[in-house]
């Protein structure tokens, strides 16, 4: 909804130029069949999105997530990022990763070495 974690996809992207991705909530559609690592964002105060929900369980999507990097806000508390807690433990996938926001560099700096160890 904000786009905030689209902005730190296009981080990633300019390290992996030939990486493909494709968001959700403009591909309501898109089908799957390929191993992907999901970037989701947090909503409602620790919510997974309900168009994230909604992708994986359509079309058997959640058979080909590997993990999850999540974001959220360090204001809430216990419920940062907590969306890629519940969909780690939902689909038994690890979460890789969680950032605020858009992320820092840092943040960008730890995705990309361990998308290159997977």
């Amino acid at each position: 909804m904000t786009g905030q974690t689209h902005e730190f996809i296009k981080k990633i992207k300019k390290e992996f130029p030939d990486m493909s991705y494709h968001r959700i909530e403009k591909n309501k559609n898109l089908i799957v069949r390929d191993p992907f690592l999901l970037f989701t964002p947090t909503y409602k105060m620790g919510g997974v999105p309900d168009e994230v929900t909604s992708f994986l369980e359509k079309e058997k999507h959640k058979y080909y997530i590997q993990a999850v990097v999540s974001s959220g806000n360090k204001n809430w508390g216990p419920n940062f990022a907590k969306a890629g807690e519940h969909i780690s433990s939902q689909y038994s996938v690890p979460l890789l990763h969680q950032y605020e926001i858009r992320g820092t560099q840092k943040d960008v700096d730890t995705v990309l070495n361990i998308i290159e160890e997977l």
